[in-house]
């Protein structure tokens, strides 16, 4: 039983998303938007994804199918489980890893990272630190600790640590 209610076509998008797990496609599918990037759409679909109303809505729906189709992530998991280790038994450890992956995401572990490679893997730790150092000043950097994201704010820290120690022991 509905118990949260949207506008309708927030509760399209609710729908799409429940069922697709894709925001942009869930976005587009339910507001007018042949007229904005792509870009932009992600943007709003993002936004739609930090309102309570559509994310408590979203696991209402969800809560429903489930309840209506007796597969939940439990399930979800446990047959993922299962099938990893007939798979890694079996010696298909491609398979096996592959349904290691959905238990990781159906558990909500895996978070999508986006990594920028400029050619700093051969690098050592203190190359990279110098290059850091060339290319900001230390007003950039606490603009970044400030601003950034709960992964960057450890490293930027850990670096701003070690250049203060570095500091500390130079003549």
């Amino acid at each position: 039983m509905r118990k949260i209610f949207c506008t309708d076509k927030q509760e399209s998008f609710c729908l799409i998303m429940a069922q697709t797990n894709n925001a942009a496609q869930a976005y587009r599918s339910s507001y007018e938007c042949k007229k904005m990037s792509k870009g932009a759409v992600n943007v709003e679909a993002h936004r739609m994804m930090r309102n309570p109303t559509i994310i408590a809505r979203i696991a209402e729906i969800r809560e429903d199918i489930s309840k209506q189709t007796s597969i939940n992530r439990d399930w979800v998991v446990t047959t993922h489980r299962e099938l990893f280790e007939d798979c890694r038994i079996n010696g298909n450890y491609q398979a096996a890893t592959n349904n290691l992956r959905a238990i990781g995401e159906s558990l909500g572990i895996y978070k999508e990272i986006v990594s920028i490679n400029d050619g700093l893997t051969n690098l050592k730790e203190e190359d990279v630190l110098k290059q850091i150092e060339e290319l900001m000043t230390n007003d950039e950097i606490l603009k970044i600790i400030a601003s950034s994201d709960k992964v960057m704010r450890p490293l930027i820290k850990e670096y701003t640590l070690i250049k203060s120690q570095k500091l500390a022991h130079e003549p």
